[in-house]
């Protein structure tokens, strides 16, 4: 039986719909219990051992695992994997996030009676608790010490998760059956190390108009700058929608993050875009949510992760890595830092006046509001922008440039 058929995901998935079905999957060889080093065949007279071995050779073990072992493998191996040290967070004894406290019946989820918004942590004194590596081992993929090169750390979430640049990216999926994909919410952020940390996460089947809703309520408990929407075909419409119904709402809780448009480069695939972030895995760049890492999607997000193999063939939904993975492509600078003696970290303004960007390729200002533009950062474009002006090698420079210099409020 195929692996991806709705009959086999019947028999093997955690679909509560099918609990009552008496469930047995068969496989045309197994080994013997009693003697491993014998096999029992399903259907002798139809598949003997000669003509299973052949068919193996044919079609390759993948294809047979899934076909005659209802046992889905990928001949390739698995990319990525979760280091309980480099790779996870956790904050104890803080509530369900109000984001899964009243999730849908279609994704089985719980009601809870005790839950926490996303502002609340921002705005909190929750304990933020995680290994840290050393800044000189962050790149290397070396083996490291854990005495020299690792250290424990433990941060107020109010002061750590507020100084880090917060983005959403959204996968849209079209569909409201069982049988279609999710649509998912991805709530992270970048520290001052340009770590990735996994902070929220939805998943759904609904319509647009309510996942634009549920988007604007995530980002807004969050605060995050941007918001980057996969816009491939139809999809460059939600951009649109949620670009308008974002401004509409910034004129009664005064906030309006950036919406852009994510694309990806036309010789880049899924698989790639994923397998992308396993350099991120290795050096502990990239942090999951120990503390949810049972609760819906979260669950999801470990599962996806933990089978992600480049044919995919392991995975019946991709849509929480591929969000993780969107992350790639939206523009964002790295988290703030806090004041530090000698600190030789150039301002925004003193980037512009250099044309030094945060991310070497893309624009200055990428990422930045018009609402987060400082008085410096405004002179400092105004002084660019004459001074290229004058280089430009025009003829009457004196009367282009006599006129008055525009006033900053500060």
């Amino acid at each position: 039986m195929p692996h991806l058929c709705s009959g086999y995901n019947a028999c093997s998935g955690e679909d509560s719909r099918f609990d009552i079905w008496n469930r047995r999957i068969l496989q045309a060889v197994v080994s013997d219990s009693q003697h491993p080093a014998k096999t029992k065949l399903l259907w002798k007279q139809k598949w003997d051992e000669k003509f299973l071995a052949a068919r193996k050779k044919e079609i390759g073990p993948s294809a047979f695992s899934a076909e005659y072992l209802n046992n889905p493998i990928s001949g390739q191996e698995k990319v990525l994997a979760i280091d309980p040290i480099l790779n996870e967070y956790t904050m104890p004894n803080v509530p369900l996030l109000s984001t899964h406290s009243q999730e849908s019946d279609s994704v089985g989820t719980q009601r809870t009676s005790k839950s926490i918004s996303g502002l609340e942590i921002l705005g909190g004194n929750y304990p933020v608790r995680y290994h840290q590596r050393a800044a000189r081992s962050m790149d290397s993929l070396l083996e490291i010490d854990p005495e020299k090169d690792i250290s424990f750390q433990d941060k107020p979430s109010g002061e750590f998760f507020s100084s880090m640049y917060r983005i959403a990216t959204v996968d849209l999926a079209h569909g409201l059956s069982s049988r279609h994909d999710f649509s998912c919410i991805c709530i992270m952020g970048f520290d001052k190390s340009n770590c990735l940390w996994i902070l929220d996460m939805w998943m759904g089947r609904v319509r647009e108009a309510q996942l634009i809703a549920q988007i604007y309520k995530m980002g807004f408990a969050w605060r995050v700058k941007v918001v980057g929407i996969e816009s491939v075909s139809i999809q460059m419409s939600l951009v649109e929608s949620a670009s308008e119904y974002f401004g509409t709402r910034e004129l009664t809780d005064g906030w309006a993050p950036r919406v852009m448009p994510i694309r990806y480069p036309a010789n880049v695939s899924k698989a790639d875009r994923i397998g992308a972030l396993e350099v991120r895995f290795l050096n502990g760049r990239i942090k999951y949510p120990a503390h949810l890492k049972d609760t819906w999607p979260f669950n999801a997000l470990y599962e996806q992760t933990l089978k992600f193999t480049p044919d995919l063939a392991l995975l019946r939904f991709d849509d929480a890595i591929d969000a993780v993975s969107m992350s790639q492509y939206v523009i964002h600078a790295r988290g703030t830092r806090g004041p530090a003696v000698g600190d030789t970290e150039l301002t925004m303004a003193e980037r512009i006046a250099q044309n030094s960007p945060i991310i070497p390729g893309l624009p200055v200002l990428s990422g930045i509001g018009s609402n987060d533009l400082t008085p410096e950062m405004l002179e400092a474009l105004i002084d660019k922008s004459i001074k290229k002006r004058y280089n430009a090698g025009k003829s009457d420079r004196r009367s282009q440039f006599t006129i008055r210099r525009p006033y900053v409020r500060r």
